[in-house]
């Protein structure tokens, strides 16, 4: 075999080595679900207790639509 084509087998099997690990390596990362996330919101927020405090809530703002803006509150 020429020195080029061993060149490339060793990068094929360098490449597929890399693939492999990271494959391995997303089995094992952990995520965040959707209750881990909303917990650490509510306690950023102050915590449940605050946050059962609200009474009302007020929004106001705008919709652009067909070149025409309406007020939404």
């Amino acid at each position: 075999m020429p020195f080029n084509s061993k060149a490339k087998v060793m990068r094929s099997l360098i490449l597929f080595g890399l693939f492999v690990f990271f494959l391995v390596a997303v089995q094992f990362a952990q995520a965040q679900t959707v209750d881990e996330i909303i917990d650490k919101y509510i306690k950023a927020i102050g915590g449940k207790d605050k946050l059962l405090l609200i009474a009302t809530i007020y929004k106001e703002g705008s919709v652009k639509m067909i070149g025409n803006e309406v007020a939404c509150y």
